[in-house]
């Protein structure tokens, strides 16, 4: 995301001991914009990165563009259970503890499906304990519980 992290990870991945690592510093949503990687990878990981973006269905046809055919998307991510209210939607805190964005589970599938993925599984974590840790001050609707709201998950499409 920033030009110190790219300058960290230079130095623990020494191009003597991994030489085929490479790094490029841009938004994520600007994947389908890098040429040289169309078709490239056989796996796209990202944990806790993919809500945070308000162009998800760029980023997901961007990450579909660097797959190769029978490649995978493999993401762990919050998702949304239920709408998340208007006021927690627009509370930087919920944002920054990746809440505020999260996606309904039938509108990620949905997107997925748009991107081109196949044989979509998008796996909730029952009982996340932590989720209410993420925003202990959010005034959630009417008292209710934030794991009402969200919940993470483990999200898994392949490109045919």
């Amino acid at each position: 995301m920033t030009k110190e992290m790219i300058d960290e990870a230079i130095k623990v991945t020494r191009k003597e001991k991994y030489p085929n690592i490479q790094y490029e510093l841009s938004k994520i949503e600007d994947l389908e914009n890098f040429e040289k990687f169309k078709e490239k990878f056989d796996v796209v990981i990202s944990n806790c990165v993919f809500n945070l973006s308000p162009e998800k269905e760029k980023v997901l046809k961007g990450v579909y563009f660097v797959l190769k055919k029978g490649g995978r998307l493999i993401f762990t991510d919050p998702v949304a259970l239920k709408p998340i209210p208007e006021e927690i939607r627009k509370d930087m805190k919920s944002y920054t503890s990746c809440m505020a964005n999260a996606s309904l589970i039938e509108d990620l599938n949905k997107i997925l499906k748009n991107a081109g993925f196949k044989d979509i599984r998008i796996e909730v974590k029952e009982g996340d304990s932590y989720i209410k840790k993420w925003t202990p001050e959010t005034k959630w609707e009417n008292g209710n519980d934030p794991k009402e709201y969200i919940a993470t998950a483990s999200i898994f499409a392949f490109k045919n």
